[in-house]
């Protein structure tokens, strides 16, 4: 799940377990999808860019988009694409 105020996603395995994946700070994570590839795709709202986690490995891949934007929400479809909503700008736009 994404931890807006702790900067970080957090993982809650079956038995309760919960781990955590530190960003860096200040960068707001606020949303976060499965994609069909298995990696998590997440948005970092206060720095203006989108994440990818692969679970496995646990890298983080960031991308910066238009500044200001402030990425709000992802969704994965079924083709594999990645949406976001990008909340200052009243906009959608594709990641992959």
């Amino acid at each position: 799940m994404a931890d807006l105020s702790g900067d970080r996603i957090d993982r809650v395995a079956l038995d309760g377990t919960v781990s955590h994946h530190p960003l860096s700070r200040g960068v707001g994570v606020q949303g976060i999808v499965a994609a069909r590839d298995g990696r998590l795709w997440f948005t970092e709202s206060r720095a203006s860019r989108v994440g990818r986690l692969d679970p496995a490995s646990g890298q983080v891949q960031e991308d910066a988009i238009a500044t200001g934007a402030w990425p709000d929400q992802i969704a994965a479809g079924q083709d594999g694409s990645v949406w976001v909503s990008e909340y200052n700008s009243d906009r959608m736009g594709r990641v992959v």
